[in-house]
This record gives structure tokens, C-alpha cells and sequence, in this order.
């Protein structure tokens, strides 16, 4: 995420509404990937909720003045729920940040096929009386993203990230794990035999290969081989885990550039100068993170060790989207 300044000079962050400093209104705007005095610039219908801080296309093309990213939902929780709307403020804030790589990387949204769209839905824990037969999880279907609000709570996520044995469950790394398997349609990586021959064939057996995953844990080489542990179940899986933490790898290092964090050094005069050095800063800049945290007696931000198997794979969606028209 790019570092961003009010015209009075004052930072201002990715989810800003207003400026501190001169009490101007501010908006994102999708078409600049910059944030701006909202002037004359309309903002998104959902800022009402506070769930949005985005700023209608100039040109016309919002959806019932709805911003660039908040017109791919399809349906959002029960606002009438004040919890509701707090959950659904926190889904916003990551979606955005999801939207944000997306756009920055120029992949194809809106006129694909299938269309994205997002579900954000209840069940029992969070709707007693209307869903309490009703276990929405979290996952992908035919351009669908769907996300049980539930996972907006810090203290149900946890439970479920300890429950399912993972070490790292956020909204925002769920939401760009399940667009990779957007992505996977989208590019059209089904017959892919470059996809193929590094991730595995796709067509095997997705349910049987997820009960086996889920009955007797993932394969016991899966430390060298694979980014995660769940990559390990199926190849859509590991496609969509490493798609994932590309994305994830992306925006920290963007946000380190744009506020002038220099770990890791710069491979120059090489032909693969760039894949090297994403390579090669994130992992010196992905130890500092976690040392931060060890210092102030929290968890790694990031626990996770890029095997070689893994950076293949990266490299493998690094290519794919610096190669698209």
C-alpha cells in the first residue's frame, strides 16, 4: 500500500475519510490508485455506513452509486444488526485492500468471466433466529466469493484458525486466497500444461483429495515442498495459497517503499533483477517483521518459510501477471 498526502501535506492512510489537519474530505479514487480531496467527486453510497471511503468513477459505470469495489457485492449482512455493521466494516476494510492489488495489478475485473462477486453471510453464531440451521463457509464458486461474517470476529476467527490447526487466518488472507481461485478461472489455467507441471494437475480429485486432507492431515513433506500446510491437499489449493501470499508479499513491500523501509539489497546488473529482489527483500524484511513482534510479545506476522518448491511457485504467478496485455 502506497504512502498517501493530504494537499495541506498531512498523511493520510488507505481508509482515511478526512484530513486531521485541514478537515478536508478525502476519498480513494480507482482510476489513480491515490487518494484526493473529494471536492466535487461524489463518494460511494456506503460511506454513509462508514464501510467506504471511495469515490464514484469520474465517467460514469458506478452501480447505484456505488464505488468500484462495493459493486461487486452481492449481498451483504443484515444491517440492522449493530454488529452486523461492524463486521461488515471490517469485511469492507480488507476487501478494499484486495480490490486495491487487484487494480494495481491490472488484472481483469469487471468485463471477466465469470463475474466477481462477493457473498457476505451469516449463520448461526451471528443470526441466531434466522440462520441457526445455515453453516455458510468461507469459499469459491463460480466467480463468487463467499465469507461468513462470523470471521470479522477476532475471538470466532481464532477459534477456527486453532480448530482448523493453521497458522495465520485473516480476513484479508482469506479473501485473497479465495480470488486466486477466481483467477484460476479467469486465466483459464485448466488446460494450462505450464500450470501443470508446477503446481500438479488440477483435475484430480478436489473432494476426495480435501477429505483426505481434513482425515488425516496434510502430507508430511509438505515443510519442503509447499508455502503451507493446506497448499499440500490439492493443486487448486496450493495455487490459490500461493496466489495469496503473492498478493500478501506485494502490498508489504510496496508499504515498506512507500515509507522508506530499506531492508534486503537490490540484486543489480541481473536479468531477473525484479523477481530477485522481491524475492530476496521480502524474506530479509519478513524476519525484521516478525522480530518486531517477537519484541513486543506477539506472534510472527508472517510464519512462513519460502521454500524453493514455493518460490517457483511464486515466481510462476509473478510471471503470469507482469505478461498480461
Amino acid at each position: 500500500m502506497k504512502a498517501f498526502l493530504c494537499e495541506c501535506g498531512q498523511p493520510l492512510f488507505f481508509d482515511s475519510a478526512s484530513c486531521v489537519h485541514c478537515h478536508r474530505q478525502v476519498g480513494f479514487c480507482a482510476e489513480t490508485l491515490s487518494m484526493q480531496t473529494a471536492g466535487q467527486r461524489v463518494l460511494c453510497a456506503n460511506h454513509q455506513f462508514q464501510a467506504c471511503n471511495w469515490l464514484l468513477p469520474e465517467q460514469g459505470g458506478s452501480v447505484e452509486g456505488l464505488c468500484r469495489a462495493c459493486e461487486f457485492n452481492r449481498t451483504i449482512p443484515d444491517l440492522s444488526s449493530a454488529d452486523n455493521l461492524a463486521r461488515w466494516q471490517k469485511l469492507e476494510v480488507a476487501k478494499k485492500r484486495l480490490i486495491y492489488s487487484l487494480l494495481a495489478l491490472s488484472v481483469p475485473l469487471g468485463g471477466a468471466t465469470p463475474a466477481l462477486r462477493f457473498d457476505f453471510l451469516e449463520d448461526g453464531r451471528t443470526n441466531p433466529d434466522e440462520y441457526a440451521d445455515v453453516v455458510h463457509n468461507t469459499g469459491y464458486l463460480s466467480g463468487v466469493i463467499t465469507v461468513n461474517v462470523a470471521e470479522a470476529d477476532d475471538l470466532a476467527r481464532e477459534q477456527e484458525r486453532v480448530a482448523a490447526n493453521e497458522q495465520y487466518r485473516t480476513l484479508v488472507g482469506h479473501l485473497r486466497h479465495e480470488s486466486g481461485h477466481y483467477f484460476f478461472e479467469v486465466f483459464g489455467l485448466q488446460a494450462s500444461e505450464a500450470f501443470k507441471a508446477v503446481f500438479g494437475d488440477p483435475a484430480r480429485d478436489y473432494a476426495q483429495a480435501l477429505e483426505q486432507y481434513y482425515t488425516q492431515g496434510p502430507r508430511t513433506d509438505w515443510q519442503g515442498e509447499f508455502i503451507s500446510a493446506y497448499a499440500s491437499s490439492h493443486p487448486l489449493e496450493d495455487w490459490a495459497e500461493t496466489w495469496g501470499h503473492y498478493l500478501h508479499i506485494r502490498d508489504v513491500l510496496e508499504t515498506a517503499d512507500s515509507h522508506g523501509v530499506e531492508v534486503g539489497q537490490r540484486h543489480a546488473g541481473r536479468s531477473d533483477q525484479s523477481w530477485a529482489d522481491m524475492v530476496a527483500r521480502w524474506q530479509a524484511l519478513s524476519v525484521v517483521l516478525n522480530e518486531l513482534n517477537r519484541s513486543l510479545g506477539l506472534t510472527d506476522v508472517y510464519p512462513f518459510v519460502l521454500n524453493a518448491p514455493a518460490v517457483r511457485k511464486l515466481e510462476f504467478v509473478h510471471k503470469l501477471v507482469t505478461s498480461l496485455p
